[in-house]
């Protein structure tokens, strides 16, 4: 586990740097909820100046959330306060897709693409007992309404985990036909280092750590208008 918050942040900063390099050219911008209290300048500095304009920082404040009920339900929190803003500011048909703080996805460019509505785009067990929450895409509504409506539910203690909430509520609104659930058309890839372990990854996905990555439609958002606080 990395305890050394100036190292947190330096990778934190390269994630962001990486990411907004890897949406030059797509249509989404990224939207950083951070939860340690770092402010936006101290995140956004790796990032090249040209690029700043596609990057939005929100604050969340963990004291807010039950820490009695483990780091998941400080993440589904944390999520909720994103996909708030990102909603307000550009309606419930949004695409977002919610990715881990400190990892980077390789393959960005060919995952990353407007998500049709009613669809969740998550990858999960064969029994959507378990689903991996470290990569996953739904519109604005259907996070808020789906997605993340039994978050309360979650409580490490009791070994109820943000990942097994998701995937239930997935499955049971895939199973009503309220929504669909997609495929990637490939595996994500991603690279960074384990917030949990510090083990450093190449390929593959690994654990959350308390900082994440929103990607929005730029043509809905139209965050490059948007002045960065």
């Amino acid at each position: 586990m990395q305890h050394d918050p100036e190292a947190r942040l330096d990778q934190y900063r390269h994630a962001i740097s990486t990411w907004a390099t890897q949406l030059e050219g797509t249509s989404f911008d990224l939207t950083v909820v951070e939860t340690s209290g770092a402010t936006a300048t101290e995140l956004l500095s790796a990032v090249d100046p040209r690029l700043r304009h596609r990057i939005r920082t929100v604050q969340f404040d963990p004291s807010g959330s039950d820490a009695s009920r483990g780091k998941g339900r400080l993440e589904a929190d944390a999520i909720a306060c994103g996909i708030a803003v990102v909603e307000q500011d550009s309606g419930p048909d949004q695409s977002i897709y919610k990715s881990t703080g400190r990892l980077v996805l390789r393959n960005a460019r060919r995952l990353v693409h407007p998500i049709p509505l009613d669809t969740v785009r998550v990858r999960m067990t064969l029994d959507r007992s378990f689903a991996d929450t470290r990569f996953v895409g739904a519109r604005a509504h259907a996070w808020r309404t789906i997605l993340l409506a039994d978050a309360a539910a979650v409580d490490e203690e009791a070994g109820i985990y943000f990942e097994h909430v998701l995937a239930g509520a997935v499955a049971r609104s895939a199973a009503l036909q309220q929504i669909r659930i997609e495929r990637f058309p490939e595996r994500p890839h991603f690279v960074g280092q384990s917030g949990s372990t510090g083990r450093r990854y190449r390929r593959g996905f690994t654990s959350a750590v308390p900082a994440l990555s929103l990607l929005t439609e730029r043509g809905l958002a139209r965050l490059a208008s948007r002045k960065q606080t």
